[in-house]
């Protein structure tokens, strides 16, 4: 991704607030370490889990309002690897994504969606498939 389309997709000033879809359970938190982990790397999925963290003081359903320069900050990464992380959660069903513009500021809603069950997870042909192939990966170069 070139750096203007990169910055017309997300700029470390826009706002952001995570919303969250459901319940999240110590549960989920196993099965996002040992199944989703691999396969969308730890920058993504220490983004959910930071989301996630913000929920367990918070009872509104709704996050505080933060931008991007935070999560840049927090991280120690730059824009495209926030906005990569970001990707591959909705890519796996773990977000979703909403944006608000106005003339004067782009806001961004991340929706934290649960993660299937393990059960649902590898009946799914997609995922079951990509987690093996990881894994198999790995123990070819190991």
């Amino acid at each position: 991704m070139v750096m203007s389309s990169l910055w017309s997709e997300l700029q470390p000033v826009d706002a952001y607030q995570v919303k969250l879809k459901g319940i999240l359970h110590e549960y989920h938190r196993q099965v996002l370490t040992f199944l989703y982990q691999p396969l969308i790397g730890p920058q993504a999925y220490s983004l959910y889990m930071t989301w996630w963290s913000s929920f367990e003081k918070e009872i509104s359903g709704t996050s505080d309002r933060y931008n991007h320069y935070y999560l840049m900050d927090v991280f120690s990464l730059n824009l495209r690897e926030i906005l990569e992380a970001r990707l591959k959660l909705e890519g796996i069903g773990l977000i979703k994504s909403y944006v608000k513009k106005t003339d004067d500021e782009r806001a961004f809603v991340y929706e934290l969606q649960p993660p299937l069950s393990p059960e649902q997870f590898f009946q799914d042909g997609f995922l079951n498939i990509f987690l093996y192939k990881k894994l198999v990966e790995r123990s070819f170069l190991n």
